[in-house]
């Protein structure tokens, strides 16, 4: 229980429009095997919206799928 709450007090919103977690996006990018924005759009709406959180979503896109 107490990991549990720890993960939860880490995550933070990636997308402010649709109020996607970070958590989801690396559960979609590894579960899906996502590698591109609009696939992470695609799969969580993550960026469907104003657009201002791509670029954080690229970093986690890097990071997950090792290209950092």
């Amino acid at each position: 229980m107490r990991v549990q709450f720890k993960l939860m007090e880490n995550d933070v919103i990636i997308c402010h429009c649709y109020d996607v977690y970070k958590s989801e996006i690396v559960k979609a990018i590894k579960t899906k095997e996502l590698t591109s924005i609009q696939e992470v759009i695609d799969v969580t709406d993550a960026g469907a919206g104003c657009g201002s959180c791509h670029n954080t979503i690229q970093e986690i896109l890097d990071e997950v799928n090792g290209k950092m």
